[in-house]
């Protein structure tokens, strides 16, 4: 896919499939849980992931700045910072507005 075959390396190859596979958990888990989630508990179902993702990705961030490989050559810490945006996002939309209301 358009990236030099000396470029593709096993590590490179399995940070893919982690990210990949850790996102298609997510969607799946909010997929199954959306039907049990309220205007009334859409806070709290909302802080609960943020929180998780949120530890993850800062367990990843130390982990990945203490590894003593510097940052950029560290693909761990790509899957980190993107886990951080999905924590963010999380803890963005924790509030639901009317407009986002499902009756």
């Amino acid at each position: 896919m358009l990236v030099p075959s000396e470029m593709v390396n096993e590590l490179g190859i399995g940070q893919t499939q982690q990210i990949g596979l850790a996102l298609f958990g997510i969607v799946w888990w909010i997929y199954r849980t959306a039907s049990f989630i309220t205007s009334d508990n859409c806070s709290e179902f909302m802080m609960t992931h943020a929180g998780g993702w949120g530890i993850f990705a800062t367990g990843g961030l130390f982990l990945s700045i203490t590894s003593g490989v510097p940052l950029a050559e560290n693909p761990f810490f790509y899957q980190t910072v993107a886990f951080l945006i999905i924590a963010l996002a999380f803890y963005a939309m924790r509030t639901p507005s009317e407009a986002d209301a499902v009756n």
